[in-house]
């Protein structure tokens, strides 16, 4: 009788033995699961870190060329830095090359101050835009005419006008 009780309890305890590894193999093959989804979850996060980072990156890039689908945004840029300058800008053309599309030619007159005619340039050439000038004349305004006498009349009223133009570049 206490072989046989010796032997029920070894065939329990072997039981019992298998049921705990089993749980134990199962346990580990969740904890691994999990772990594996954990690290799966770490990298789509930081994936979609870089994809946010690169996103403000690329909207940094464009803006410091023109979108040729908003050329009115740059017109409007561009009457702000007369503004600023305290001038009269007035964009006489705004041409992208049929030959390539990325080279956009403006040609704008200003007027006003000589002061607020070279503080335009500067605003130009010191923009977030690439800009290359490729002209700028500045010249004192005048007004013909004959006076009273019959005589020819040159006379200045201390206003500047200029004709500036230049190149820039758009993203296709």
């Amino acid at each position: 009788m206490l072989t046989f009780i010796c032997g029920g309890s070894v065939a329990l305890f072997a039981w019992t033995f298998q049921a705990i590894k089993g749980k134990n193999e199962q346990a580990s093959f969740v904890l691994s699961d999990i772990q594996d989804k954990m690290v799966s979850k770490e990298g789509m996060s930081a994936v979609v870190k870089k994809a946010s980072d690169l996103a403000a990156i690329q909207k940094n890039v464009r803006s410091h060329f023109i979108d040729t689908n908003d050329i009115a945004g740059f017109v409007d840029y561009l009457e702000s830095i007369g503004a600023d300058a305290g001038v009269t800008l007035d964009v006489q053309s705004v041409d992208i090359a049929p030959s390539d599309k990325t080279k956009v030619s403006v040609h704008i007159s200003v007027k006003g101050r000589y002061e607020g005619i070279m503080k335009t340039i500067n605003l130009l050439e010191n923009s977030p835009y690439y800009v290359h000038v490729t002209q700028a004349l500045v010249s004192k305004s005048v007004s013909t005419g004959v006076d009273s006498t019959g005589k020819p009349k040159i006379s200045t009223n201390g206003s500047w006008e200029g004709e500036i133009s230049f190149v820039t570049i758009s993203l296709p």
